[in-house]
């Protein structure tokens, strides 16, 4: 069983996510120095306590999550899609 961290790469999270719904499981996962990334859902089930840096979180919750940190990526890269145009129009537009 592989151990995930809240800061893993976000396509290491989605495919644990669907592996541990595929067999009706919680996720475990492991907060590196303490700190909760923005967004991250809470634990479902806390198996070492309150405070503890690993506890149990529904895969569904975390599809959600990556689902949410991939829409704001995408977001961001069409925004700056539209601002590389932008710029290059008003140069177009600034050379005679």
């Amino acid at each position: 069983m592989s151990k995930y961290y809240a800061d893993d790469d976000i396509q290491l999270l989605a495919n644990g996510a669907v592996n541990h719904l595929l067999r009706n499981a919680y996720m475990s996962i492991t907060l590196r120095n303490g700190q909760q990334p923005k967004g991250i859902p809470l634990p479902i089930k806390r198996v070492h306590g309150e405070g503890h840096l690993t506890q149990e979180y529904r895969p569904l919750a975390v599809l959600e999550f990556v689902q949410e940190v991939v829409a704001k990526e995408a977001a961001q890269r069409v925004a700056a899609a539209k601002k590389a145009d932008a710029d290059a129009e008003a140069e177009e537009q600034a050379t005679p």
